[in-house]
């Protein structure tokens, strides 16, 4: 019978810290993300064909968020779906560069 209230007890002290683990790493993600920036900003993408070729779009906008953008401009929809294919290669300073549109 100690056996049982002896894993019992473990169990219970492992889920415990667990969840004290989750909640530490769930604190610093919260208090050290950081905010957008609001106001006036301009984004540029380059989009990279497969052939090498490159195109320039520039965006001028008050949105906080890059989603927002891409959502307004129609390069994703509000589904989370993609409208074009791309991956992201470098994003630096207000620069982003995006490779693989068609």
């Amino acid at each position: 019978m100690h056996t049982k209230a002896n894993n019992t007890k473990k169990i219970i002290i492992s889920l415990a810290a667990l969840l004290a683990v989750a909640l530490v790493f769930f604190c610093v993600y919260h208090f050290t993300k950081k905010a957008p920036v609001a106001g006036a900003k301009t984004i540029s993408v380059e989009v990279v064909h497969g052939d090498g070729s490159r195109k320039t779009f520039e965006y001028h906008t008050d949105r906080e968020y890059l989603g927002e953008v891409l959502k307004d401009e129609e390069l994703v929809d509000g589904r989370g779906k993609k409208a074009l294919s791309v991956a992201v290669e470098e994003l630096n300073q207000g620069k982003i560069k995006i490779l693989g549109g068609e």
